[in-house]
C-alpha cells in the first residue's frame, strides 16, 4: 500500500516539479545509479555527509546498498521535498586493487620481509661462523639483534603511519631494508654485519605493522577478519620457503648469497607497493606528529590493561613456539641430525598448519562469533602441547613424527590470532596504527627476549623445547581470559587521532 502511495505522490509531484539531474550528487561513493523510469540518476562525485534535496512531494531515504524505501512519516504527501542519503561505505580501490587478493598479495608480501630474514639465512650460521671467525654463539647475536631492533622500531611505524600516511612509511621502510640487505652482503666483518643486520631490523617490521593498520582502514568487522586470515595465509609461505631457498643458496654460492637473494627480493617488493599499493588514510583522518601527545598517547595504550593482556596472550602464544625457529639450525642438524638443505622438515610441516587454520578461519569469520572461534583454537593448542610433551619425553626425535605436534599447533593459533589480533586492536579504533605498533613490539619483545635468553638453555633437547611450548601456551591462557574477562581490568580512555 504504502508502495502504491508513493507512486502515485512522486507521479502528480513529476507535474510540475522539476527532475533530478542525471550530474546531482548524493551522497559520499562515487557510483551512478538510476532509481525508477523518470530519469533520476545519482552521481559519483564524492561530497561527504550531504544529500540532495529535489521537488518530489515525498521523503525517500535509502538504506544500505539495496536502496531499501521506509513508508511516509504521516503516510500521505506533505513535503515538497525528496531527500536521498546514501550512508558510506568502505573505501573503493583504484583499478589496480579492485579485487581483494591483490591488497592480500602485497601486504603478504611486505610481511614476508620479516620472516625471511629470519628464516632464510639459519642454514648459512656455520659458514658464517667460519668465514668471519666467531662462534656460533656470536652468530646467534645477528639473529637476535635484528630481533631486538626488529621489535624497537614496532612502537614508531604505527604512529608515524597515522602522521604521514600508510604507503608513505612503507615506502621509506623498503627502501632502509634494501639498504641493509646490500650491506650485510659486502660486510667485510662480524660487527659490520651486525650492524646491517640492525638496519634490516629496523626496517622490516613496517609491513606487518602498516599492514595491519591498512586492512582495518578499509575492511570493517568481520571482514577485516577474513582478509587479515587471508594474508596470514598467504604470508605463512615465507617461513617455508625461505629455509629451503637459504639452504641451496648456502650450498651452491655461500652466505652472501642469501642477502643478495633478499636485496632483489626486497627490491621487488617496493617497486610493486609503488606501484599499486593504495593510501588507506585520508590526509584529514591523520594525527599531528607532537612529541608530548604522542609520547601521552603511547602511555595510554600501554597502560590500559586489557590492551596489554590481549597482546601478551597472542604473543605467548607464539613465544613458546618460536624456539623452534630461532634454535632452528641446532634443531635440525644436531636433533634430527639432516643435512642445511633438509631445513622443509621443520616449516614446512609449520607452514601447512598455519595455512590451514588461516584459511579455515576465514571461511569461519562470518560464521562464528570470534570469541568462540578463539577459545575453540586454544583447544586445538592444547591438544597439540600434550601430544608433543609426550612424544619428546617417550621417545627418540625423528622425522615425521618430531614436527608433526608442531603442525597442529600452529593450525590452532593461526586459526585464532586474525580475531584475537583485530578484536585487541579495535579496543583503540581511533588510534590503530599505534595499536598495532604496541601489539607487534609486544610480540617481537617476547620473540627477541625467548632467543636471545632461553634459547641457548635448550639447544640440542627436545624435551625442553616441547616444556617451553607448554609453559607459552599455558601463560597465553590466562593472558587472554584475564584480558577479555568483563569488569576486571580497569578500561583506559580511548585514544582519538590528533588530540593533545
Amino acid at each position: 500500500a504504502w508502495i502504491f502511495q508513493m507512486g502515485s505522490a512522486v507521479a502528480a509531484g513529476m507535474k510540475w516539479t522539476r527532475k533530478l539531474s542525471p550530474g546531482a550528487v548524493v551522497g559520499n561513493q562515487e557510483r551512478r545509479s538510476p532509481i525508477g523510469s523518470q530519469g533520476v540518476a545519482i552521481s559519483d562525485r564524492p561530497v561527504h555527509g550531504k544529500t540532495m534535496k529535489t521537488g518530489f512531494l515525498a521523503s525517500l531515504a535509502f538504506h544500505g546498498h539495496g536502496g531499501r524505501i521506509p513508508p511516509l512519516l504521516d503516510g500521505k504527501a506533505s513535503s515538497h521535498e525528496l531527500t536521498i542519503a546514501i550512508p558510506p561505505r568502505p573505501p573503493t580501490f583504484p583499478p589496480a586493487m579492485k579485487k581483494q587478493w591483490a591488497l592480500v598479495w602485497i601486504l603478504s608480501g611486505l610481511s614476508m620481509l620479516g620472516a625471511f630474514s629470519i628464516d632464510a639465512y639459519l642454514p648459512s650460521f656455520g659458514d658464517i661462523g667460519t668465514s668471519l671467525h666467531v662462534d656460533r654463539e656470536h652468530v646467534q647475536q645477528t639473529l637476535s639483534v635484528y630481533l631486538f631492533t626488529f621489535a624497537f622500531m614496532m612502537l614508531f611505524y604505527g604512529t608515524l603511519s597515522d602522521t604521514f600516511g600508510r604507503r608513505r612509511v612503507i615506502l621509506w621502510a623498503v627502501g632502509g631494508y634494501v639498504a641493509g640487505s646490500v650491506g650485510a652482503m659486502c660486510a667485510p666483518s662480524f660487527y659490520w654485519l651486525l650492524g646491517f643486520r640492525a638496519l634490516q631490523g629496523l626496517s622490516a617490521g613496517a609491513g606487518s605493522v602498516v599492514g595491519r593498520a591498512v586492512i582495518r582502514d578499509l575492511f570493517p568487522d568481520q571482514m577485516g577478519q577474513k582478509v587479515m586470515s587471508y594474508v596470514t595465509m598467504v604470508f605463512s609461505i615465507a617461513p617455508a620457503v625461505a629455509p629451503v631457498v637459504g639452504g641451496w643458496l648456502q650450498v651452491w654460492y655461500g652466505w652472501r648469497a642469501v642477502f643478495a637473494f633478499l636485496s632483489l627480493a626486497s627490491l621487488a617488493m617496493g617497486i610493486a607497493a609503488w606501484k599499486i599499493l593504495p593510501e588507506s588514510l585520508a590526509i584529514e583522518d591523520r594525527a599531528p606528529l607532537h612529541l608530548g601527545s604522542m609520547i601521552r598517547r603511547y602511555w595510554q595504550v600501554a597502560t590500559h590493561g586489557d590492551f596489554l593482556l590481549q597482546s601478551l596472550g597472542i604473543g605467548l602464544g607464539f613465544a613458546g613456539f618460536s624456539l623452534y625457529i630461532s634454535t632452528g639450525s641446532d634443531f635440525v642438524m644436531h636433533v634430527l641430525h639432516l643435512p642445511e638443505t633438509a631445513f622443509a622438515w621443520l616449516f614446512i610441516p609449520i607452514i601447512v598448519g598455519m595455512s590451514a587454520g588461516s584459511a579455515l578461519s576465514a571461511r569461519l569469520a562470518m560464521k562464528f562469533p570470534p570469541a568462540r572461534l578463539i577459545w575453540i583454537a586454544y583447544g586445538v593448542m592444547a591438544a597439540a602441547t600434550i601430544t608433543n610433551l609426550l612424544y619428546a619425553n617417550l621417545c627418540t626425535p625423528s622425522i615425521p613424527w618430531a614436527v608433526l605436534p608442531g603442525m597442529v599447533y600452529m593450525f590452532g593459533l593461526a586459526l585464532g590470532s586474525p580475531a584475537m589480533t583485530l578484536r585487541t586492536m579495535d579496543l583503540f579504533p581511533a588510534a590503530k596504527g599505534l595499536a598495532a605498533s604496541l601489539q607487534g613490539f609486544v610480540q617481537m619483545l617476547l620473540f627477541a627476549l625467548m632467543s636471545a635468553i632461553v634459547a641457548p638453555f635448550v639447544l640440542g633437547d627436545i624435551r625442553k623445547l616441547a616444556l617451553s611450548v607448554a609453559v607459552g601456551w599455558a601463560l597465553s591462557v590466562v593472558c587472554w581470559w584475564l584480558g577479555t574477562r568483563k569488569g576486571l581490568i580497569c578500561h583506559g580512555e580511548v585514544v582519538e587521532d590528533g588530540q593533545p
